[in-house]
């Protein structure tokens, strides 16, 4: 098994229509028509991904800043992709206060549900969040 984070990190950061993701698939595609090319028909590949992209314009992307006031709550920058960010705040910060915080400066452009929200709206899935994800 072979994992490849570079594509998935650069689409994140950049969206899927980027000269850098566009190379790196390319190159991918490459290496794996070379290693197709030395089995000789010997083994099958199998690729896979965990999900797709799609592409965010400029004005649809949110970074939370350490010099904003709710990006100093932060425990370490924001995750996932441009349309849908996980926030992970220190554990001295009130979660009240980052939640006023966020929706004074972007409530106009952005939803933010809490863990809570997210299990009854069932955004998940049916089965009930874990602990991990909800700190």
């Amino acid at each position: 098994m072979l994992y490849t984070p570079r594509i998935d990190d650069m689409a994140h950061d950049h969206g899927p229509a980027h000269m850098g993701v566009v190379g790196a698939v390319r190159a991918l595609d490459a290496e794996v028509a070379l290693l197709s090319r030395a089995l000789g028909g010997r083994a099958h590949i199998v690729l896979t991904a965990d999900h797709g992209h799609l592409r965010v314009s400029p004005g649809g992307r949110l970074r939370m800043v350490a010099d904003s006031e709710a990006g100093r709550m932060l425990a370490d920058s924001s995750g996932g992709d441009a349309r849908i960010l996980t926030f992970h705040l220190r554990s001295d910060a009130m979660p009240a206060d980052f939640t006023w915080e966020f929706v004074y400066r972007h409530g106009e452009q952005f939803a933010l549900l809490t863990p809570d929200d997210l299990q009854a709206l069932g955004l998940l899935g049916p089965e009930p969040i874990g602990e991990a994800a909800r700190r």
